[in-house]
């Protein structure tokens, strides 16, 4: 499988996590070698053995479905399919926690694939070739991965904001154990994220004041020749000893600086090796579930929903993979990898797309993305971040496995996160202040009907396609509205200055701005 980069932009060269100022590069799309998981003709067997009378529900239909001849009886059969496969996965996803679930289970959770004869040669090769395991680290999670995370405490149900809280499972007291730790460990991964972002302003802060320091001991050390005595320089002037007071303030405040950072440096220390020490003990607890069935089976109603959404009223809701729907080819599949690609390109023409403006300043917070194998065609954000914690805690975007664009599916679910916490921030005046109170306006002396949020994704996607680009399809104030609050980064307003002069008045803009 060639491993073949989406749109084969460059990547940027930052590592992993909110802990770094970007995403980093995938340079392995696919396993060289094929996994064997479809040489099993057990397969089918397997991936529905176990889950009982949802299973039989669900090849009864599935068989009707693929043998009827009827179309209006197949058709019927068809909607029947979906109801009867998310009953499968709520029966499988009640085992997530445990670590022996067999791979076809797991496959069909994380592909739709109930049955390897559903799907042509070259088909099969190319999910046997998906790289399994998370290599990058990234908060991006196919489904099974993602409802073992709930099912064992490291994830919080999507829908914990309700006000209903998890419940621990068993009467052993090791469900409520582990979901102590979980939040423990979330405490210590906040302070470790607020931490970074602390000490890369205090280090920024530290190589301004550097530089400034080496320009005036540069200036202080700089000693004209004496005019009459040669060989000999002049002492002093008036100005270099303000310099040298000025020198002196700057060392007396870049040591009050130090001391900070020194302190803040152990602060992130302690909370990371409490958080890595945390992580070993949940671990060691690990196999089991530990909330209670109930919420496990409304993460997959939940999910069920995103899938809907995914697909819209008019789209195709069939949840099995099948060669009859599936036509996409390897770059265009919602593989961790190419979704990561995506991200990381989207991020090096939005630079703000996951940052979060603090106290203690700005805050790169990558949000939790779930893969999903549905064939929709748009992204969507299910929360912006958590009700219990808006200051640091990650955002939720689905993003569609099988689109027909990968890349503006990304786009949608960045587009409808950015949206989210803009209006969330702006509260009661989102109509009123700011990009959401903005936008909001020119759309309505535009005339233009529907939903907003809906307008402002599309809006967006025009924002990264075709305006980074150079091709002009907003009107001037839409385009300044976005020029000002999701600004490309600097060398993509270097080249669209010499684009036209739309660009090039807003890059004047901006130069005059920050004289």
């Amino acid at each position: 499988m060639e491993s073949k980069e989406p749109g084969g932009e460059e990547q940027g060269t930052g590592g992993i996590g909110e802990t770094q100022t970007s995403l980093g590069s995938v340079t392995k799309f696919f396993e060289d070698t094929p996994d064997p998981v479809f040489d099993n003709p057990n397969y089918y067997k397997i991936a529905l053995g176990g889950e009982k009378e949802s299973a039989g529900q669900l090849h009864a239909i599935l068989s009707k479905f693929l043998t009827s001849t009827d179309i209006k009886e197949k058709n019927q059969a068809r909607l029947q399919v979906t109801a009867a496969y998310w009953g499968v996965v709520r029966s499988i996803a009640l085992k997530m926690a445990s670590p022996d679930i067999p791979k076809p289970k797991r496959f069909l959770l994380r592909f739709g694939i109930v049955s390897p004869s559903l799907l042509t040669a070259e088909q099969k090769r190319l999910f046997a070739t998906i790289i399994q395991e998370n290599a990058a680290g990234e908060p991006v999670f196919y489904l099974d991965e993602w409802l073992a995370a709930v099912a064992s405490g490291e994830l919080e149900r999507s829908d914990a904001g309700d006000g209903r809280p998890q419940k621990p499972s068993g009467p052993d007291g090791n469900g409520v154990r582990i979901q102590r730790l979980a939040v423990e460990k979330e405490k210590y991964l906040m302070a470790i994220q607020t931490g970074e972002g602390l000490l890369r302003a205090n280090e920024a802060r530290r190589s301004s004041a550097e530089a400034e320091l080496r320009g005036l001991v540069d200036i202080l050390c700089a000693h004209e020749d004496h005019p009459a005595l040669r060989g000999h320089t002049l002492p002093l002037s008036e100005a270099q000893k303000q310099v040298a007071a000025e020198i002196a303030a700057k060392v007396r405040q870049l040591l009050q600086d130090d001391r900070e950072t020194g302190g803040r440096l152990r602060e992130l220390q302690g909370a990371t090796e409490s958080y890595e020490a945390l992580k070993i003990k949940m671990a060691a607890l690990a196999g089991k579930n530990v909330v209670d069935d109930e919420d496990i089976v409304t993460e997959v109603t939940t999910v069920s929903q995103m899938a809907m959404i995914t697909a819209g009223r008019q789209g195709n809701h069939f949840p099995v993979l099948s060669r009859e729907f599936f036509k996409g080819p390897p770059e265009n599949v919602g593989t961790r990898e190419n979704v990561l690609a995506h991200l990381a390109w989207l991020e090096s023409v939005d630079p703000g797309a996951f940052c979060r403006s603090q106290k203690s300043g700005v805050m790169r917070i990558v949000p939790y993305v779930l893969l999903l194998p549905t064939y929709g065609d748009t992204g969507l954000c299910w929360e912006p971040f958590s009700v219990y914690n808006r200051a640091s805690s990650r955002g939720r975007i689905v993003v569609p496995m099988y689109p027909k664009n990968l890349r503006e599916a990304v786009i949608a679910a960045v587009g409808d996160l950015r949206w989210q916490v803009a209006k969330e921030n702006a509260g009661r005046y989102w109509m009123e202040e700011g990009l959401t109170g903005e936008f909001y306006c020119l759309l309505s002396g535009q005339k233009i009907k529907g939903n907003v949020k809906d307008a402002f994704v599309e809006h967006y996607t025009m924002w990264l396609t075709k305006e980074s680009e150079g091709v002009p399809r907003m009107d001037k104030d839409m385009r300044s509205l976005f020029w000002r609050y999701i600004p490309f980064t600097e060398q993509v307003k270097e080249r669209l200055k010499t684009r036209s002069a739309a660009y090039n008045g807003l890059f004047q803009r901006d130069k005059n701005r920050g004289l």
